[in-house]
């Protein structure tokens, strides 16, 4: 990246003097590689985000700085896990945490290793390492560490379909950073919408959805779009509104493609096969049920069949 290291100079129009830009040192460079990797990631660019990331690493390589080292490695593989790569990246995250360079950066190892057990569905290893977090976010006496304790805490309860002890932690992580969405909050926001309306309270949560989306539109931010519309679409087909679901459902398939999420491309595949089915269009759902068949569940050869004549969306996590 040698965009900052080739910047057009400034003409004086008083003195027609070029002054040239001082260098950029080190740590500038890193700080700003991070804020521009976490606007990348906010906005759904998420190769953008880890290439960047790749170059923070080697600046902090570059200045022999182990603990900055370390914390742009749990940088990196924050994206990176996203993106499915988790394995590379586990054993690594648990050296750090071992290694305890600082508080921060133990809390950064700990919340990534508990992402990376939620998305492999080992949810008890992911809960482990969320109380980890905790407990290091406690330590470090950071709110903003603790409520994504919180939130990672709910994601890994959820997952165990433990809904009740999940809302705790939603809500705790919510108190700590403001019940209005904003880039913080809405994820907590948008799992405890749909715990709620698991819990038979579909208006409450879908208006939490609602919410969370249209602030999601106005700032831009894409990386929870596609939960906000899947978790609208089963609301709306709990609700018995067919249309609405298929739209959420539609909408959610196709910006879970756009971002390139496979967890979220399973669920609205699914939920957009139980709209169809619903509707009463079998060739349509069978269509969604083989395609998430044949991408996700390979071993199953007769899963797309069975899910097209029986609906288990009421039965369904679709976070687990």
């Amino acid at each position: 990246m040698m965009i900052a290291q080739f910047v057009s100079p400034i003409v004086s129009s008083k003195t027609s003097r070029v002054d040239i830009l001082p260098a950029e040192a080190p740590r500038e460079r890193f700080d700003r590689l991070r804020d521009e990797a976490r606007q990348e990631v906010q906005t759904g660019n998420l190769q953008k985000a880890l290439s960047l990331l790749e170059e923070a690493l080697r600046v902090a390589r570059s200045m022999g700085d182990a603990r900055l080292e370390a914390l742009a490695e749990c940088n990196r593989a924050a994206v990176a896990i996203t993106t499915g790569q988790i394995s590379d990246h586990v054993p690594r995250l648990r050296s750090i945490l071992m290694r305890n360079h600082g508080v921060d950066t133990s809390f950064a190892a700990a919340y990534n290793l508990a992402q990376a057990y939620e998305l492999q569905k080992n949810h008890k290893k992911s809960l482990f390492y969320a109380r980890i977090a905790r407990d290091r976010a406690l330590e470090a006496d950071n709110s903003d560490f603790l409520a994504k304790s919180h939130t990672r805490l709910g994601l890994s309860l959820l997952g165990e379909s433990h809904f009740d002890d999940a809302c705790g932690h939603f809500e705790a992580s919510l108190e700590l950073l403001g019940a209005e969405p904003n880039s913080f909050s809405v994820s907590p926001r948008i799992s405890l919408g749909y715990c709620l309306i698991v819990l038979g309270r579909p208006r409450e949560g879908m208006g939490m959805l609602y919410s969370s989306l249209r602030w999601l539109r106005r700032s831009g931010e894409r990386l929870f779009q596609s939960w906000a519309h899947l978790f609208l679409g089963y609301g709306h087909l709990e609700l018995g509104r067919v249309r609405h679901a298929w739209l959420h459902a539609r909408k959610a398939l196709a910006l879970a493609e756009a971002m390139g999420d496979d967890e979220a491309i399973k669920s609205a595949l699914f939920v957009l096969g139980d709209v169809e089915r619903t509707a009463g269009d079998s060739e349509a759902a069978y269509a969604c049920f083989h395609q998430m068949q044949q991408r996700f569940f390979p071993e199953h050869p007769d899963y797309a069949e069975l899910l097209s004549v029986v609906g288990v969306a009421q039965v369904v996590n679709l976070r687990a």
